[in-house]
């Protein structure tokens, strides 16, 4: 399972490496305390820096509004999601 995570700075993808981690959403916050416990539940496959911030505020609303993804989300997710071990 993948997680797209959105920063001020970029997008980043993790990949969920426990996911029986998740099914206990009321105290999940408790795993990200420290570095260390998130480490052991998520690693970063993947971070895309914005180019500038007209990209950063597309993305924006098209996540929020839920409308068609824009074209900088695609052209990160793309690469991503052909690896069949993902």
């Amino acid at each position: 399972m993948l997680v797209l995570f959105e920063t001020a700075a970029g997008y980043a993808i993790f990949k969920v490496l426990d996911e029986s981690k998740l099914q206990q959403v009321d105290s999940l916050y408790k795993e990200f305390d420290t570095p260390e416990k998130a480490n052991k539940i998520v690693k970063l496959k993947h971070f895309e820096k914005f180019q500038d911030t007209t990209e950063a505020l597309a993305g924006k609303v098209s996540l929020t509004l839920n409308v068609p993804i824009c074209f900088p989300i695609r052209r990160f997710f793309s690469p991503l999601t052909t690896d069949r071990n993902v």
